[in-house]
């Protein structure tokens, strides 16, 4: 067993070895060659053995074949890092501590040579080093920068932090596309991701883990302690709280549509065949391209919104949720609930039709499987019903267990935990809420569990009962009805500039602006984030004990993100 298998504890097909499916092709060099590759690469050294015989027996000629893996063993480099793509982390991990020390040794140097007056020039240097590792410089110099934005951009890349996120996506991106080409994600295989890639999406979480449960927050105010791991649990990151919650809102919603007439519909948005990586059998798809899952997404995106646009120029109005989730080989689909006025729900069903299949439009099955549209009878079963196995399904499987993923046919309390690795890879947003009032409102609000006793703010208490109580159909009813349109809402969330507020910089040195409560339109804003938290590492007594600043709001009014109550003299008058 190699280091790379101990590491990454992942088990190496074992039935043909990949110099046995190679055996025979090529010359005497070409095998050594070839050893040396595949000996890199062990995880993908098998799925690589099969392409490349099936190219050399395709072509009758093992060149054309060379050419592809050497074309293969380039896409493999993790940039010009020296790292390859399947490294293991703790090597990205050195490399993005010492890169970062050579860049500032550099903009030291520079800066002393040059002044700060010539700060472009400085930036130029370090935009070229970047670049030569094939990352992107965190700021676009072909336009007009100040220099306060020249600084931030080369806070970024001196911090090890910047560059381990940066390296990171890009290692597990191009790595599961290669998995995707290879033929390893698929339903016969691998449905949704790679086995690799699930690996290191379980580390990923380890790690992050074990980081929360080495903090600790302590309240100010009251003395309250709780490692960070705890108080993520109270909020929606938590499985359990983030499917009820939208179980919670997509229950509302089909309140509100019984209580205004409308219907629903349940659209199924599928890519045309050239996005697949894969066919259900899972032979390789002929037609694919060569898309990623994002760019698969951004797809879905755009033809979503031109459909929302033809609909506004047509007067159509709907509200509902939207869910991304993935096809076997990771090509995401969408489905999405919406209720309509009943005498429009047709035509929007039609305009819908009409922009799914615009692309590639006589390609076959593309009017069965591109586009589904299918009324919801209420005689037969809710809305929400219906949608709560893909909300389920998507999250962690709950109420499941003996449940059969049509997409798999595995278990899907099993495919749950690869559905998120895939969203996490590939940084798809898998719910989005269509129209109506802000959820952030609705979160803020939930921490104040005590009355609003200023009468100003009377109409903000009946929304924060509301959402005290769980009822979303009230909530969004009271913010002004499930199709208001966003600059008519009653209450945003008040997010203070530092210049109303605080001087709060992040790492980067740029001043921002904090998410601190809500703001009603015509009474006054409300501060929900009163208690000023102070985190540190739980060390040993001998050890230091590095405290992380939480700068707070003055007056009092300093902030948390599990705050549940409030200070009256928090409540102003706008």
């Amino acid at each position: 067993m190699t280091a790379f298998q101990i590491i990454n504890n992942l088990p190496i097909p074992q039935q043909s070895t990949p110099l046995s499916i190679v055996e025979g092709l090529g010359t005497f060099e070409c095998d050594k060659w070839r050893t040396r590759i595949f000996a890199r690469h062990p995880w993908f050294s098998r799925a690589m053995a099969n392409e490349y015989r099936r190219i050399a027996d395709s072509e009758n000629n093992h060149v054309p074949a060379n050419r592809w893996l050497t074309s293969i063993e380039q896409r493999l480099k993790l940039g010009r890092t020296g790292l390859f793509i399947d490294c293991h982390d703790s090597e990205i991990v050195t490399y993005s501590d010492l890169k970062p020390k050579k860049i500032h040794g550099l903009v030291a140097g520079y800066s002393a040579a040059y002044g700060p007056g010539h700060y472009k020039k400085i930036i130029k240097h370090a935009v070229n080093e970047v670049q030569r590792v094939g990352l992107t410089f965190p700021l676009d110099t072909t336009t007009d920068y100040t220099f306060d934005e020249a600084i931030a951009a080369l806070a970024r890349v001196c911090n090890p932090t910047w560059w381990r996120r940066q390296l990171r996506v890009i290692a597990a991106r191009e790595l599961e596309q290669i998995c995707r080409e290879l033929g390893m994600v698929s339903k016969t295989k691998a449905p949704y991701v790679s086995d690799y890639t699930l690996r290191r999406r379980h580390d990923q979480k380890r790690r992050n883990t074990m980081l929360l449960e080495s903090l600790e927050a302590e309240n100010c105010d009251t003395g309250y302690k709780a490692s960070l791991a705890e108080i993520s649990e109270k909020t929606v990151s938590n499985p359990v709280n983030r499917r009820n919650e939208l179980m919670v809102r997509m229950r509302g919603f089909e309140e509100c549509a019984t209580a205004i007439g409308f219907t629903a519909r349940f659209f199924t948005l599928t890519c045309p065949s050239s996005y697949h990586a894969t066919l259900h059998s899972g032979v390789k798809n002929p037609k694919y391209a060569g898309a990623t899952p994002s760019e698969a997404q951004a797809y879905l995106c755009e033809l979503w919104a031109r459909i929302r646009a033809k609909w506004q120029r047509q007067g159509i109005r709907c509200f509902g949720f939207r869910i991304a989730e993935p096809h076997h080989d990771g090509t995401p689909h969408w489905h999405l609930l919406l209720f309509f006025a009943p005498d429009i729900a047709d035509q929007a069903g039609n305009i819908f039709r009409e922009y799914a299949l615009k692309q590639d439009t006589h390609e076959p099955g593309a009017m069965k499987y591109r586009c589904e549209i299918i009324p919801i009878d209420p005689a037969k079963g809710t809305a929400s019903g219906y949608i709560a196995k893909y909300v389920s399904k998507n999250i962690d499987g709950y109420g499941m267990e003996n449940a059969i993923d049509d997409e798999t046919g595995k278990f899907t309390h099993q495919t749950a935990q690869r559905v998120e690795a895939w969203a996490s890879t590939w940084g798809i947003r898998q719910f989005q809420q269509i129209g109506t009032a802000s959820v952030t409102v609705w979160r803020e609000l939930r921490r104040i569990r005590e009355p609003l006793e200023n009468r100003s703010l009377e109409d903000l208490e009946q929304i924060r009962k509301a959402c005290d109580a769980g009822d979303w159909a009230l909530f969004v009813d009271l913010m002004g009805g499930p199709l208001v349109n966003r600059e008519n809402v009653k209450v945003r969330p008040l997010h203070l500039h530092p210049a109303d507020h605080q001087k709060a910089e992040n790492q980067y040195g740029e001043l921002c602006t904090q998410l601190m409560g809500v703001i009603m339109r015509g009474a006054g804003h409300l501060i929900t984030r009163i208690h000023s938290w102070k985190i540190q590492r739980l060390t040993d007594e001998a050890e230091d004990n590095t405290e992380l600043d939480f700068r707070a709001p003055p007056d009092g009014a300093t902030w948390t993100c599990v705050n549940n109550c409030t200070d009256r003299d928090t409540i102003s008058k706008q």
